[in-house]
């Protein structure tokens, strides 16, 4: 199966300081642009199944294709971003919330199929903070679901996420043992990161690619995109 990683477009959280920053922002203008270029990075890889984490941004990178094509997503919460929904900026005082709602995510976004854990109460459900080993014990349960569910097909899987939460996702792929921000440069908005998989063996096929994206367009990290071989 090959396994697509992508990380959400330019949210409003990106671009402010930290100090402005809200528990569930939506996209910029600049960050709905670019989830309209994913549908040209999207369309060549015909994704046969999309899970995507319930956060607003997430929804909205990925809404302009699922409009585009008449395809659907189903949420998995296990793709949120490191730390879960949180109101505030200082860490040591951060606020659980409880995230969107089923109906709120069903009159937004039509083409989402969502997962039964998420109700009236929201998904986050106003937990506290989520730490970097839950974090990383989190990671490890994805990727041994990825494998036992889809390893063993000829599946193009695509998951819309996190910046920070694909580094946790990257150490557990490589088996690198660190807390995962540590380990990988930023990746950035929209950017594609594929893995090739069978019962046996991952290979790191692309890593941080953004060709959908003209320069000016792309945010969210320092480094140039990494390419490996052709998805």
């Amino acid at each position: 199966m090959d396994l697509y990683i992508i990380r959400h477009a330019e949210s409003e959280n990106n671009a402010r300081p930290v100090e402005e920053r809200i528990h569930d922002p939506g996209l910029t203008p600049l960050g709905h642009q670019q989830a309209e270029n994913l549908i040209n990075r999207l369309h060549p890889i015909e994704p046969t199944r999309i899970l995507v984490s319930p956060f607003r941004r997430t929804l909205e990178t990925i809404a302009p294709y699922l409009k585009k094509t008449g395809g659907v997503a189903d949420t998995w919460i296990d793709l949120h971003e490191q730390g879960g929904v949180m109101r505030g900026v200082d860490e040591t005082k951060f606020e659980g919330r409880p995230g969107m709602t089923r109906d709120e995510i069903q009159a937004g976004f039509p083409y989402i199929q969502i997962s039964d854990e998420i109700d009236h109460t929201g998904w986050w459900k106003c937990r506290p903070y989520e730490e970097f080993d839950e974090t990383t014990a989190r990671a490890d349960r994805v990727i041994e679901q990825i494998r036992g569910e889809f390893a063993h097909t000829q599946e193009r899987v695509a998951l819309i996420t996190h910046g920070l939460f694909m580094r946790f996702l990257m150490s557990a792929f490589m088996n690198i043992p660190c807390a995962g921000y540590e380990c990988f440069d930023n990746f950035t908005n929209t950017s594609v990161t594929k893995f090739s998989m069978t019962a046996s063996r991952t290979l790191l096929a692309l890593m941080n690619c953004v060709r959908h994206l003209p320069d000016h367009w792309i945010t969210g990290a320092d480094i140039r995109p990494y390419k490996i071989e052709n998805p």
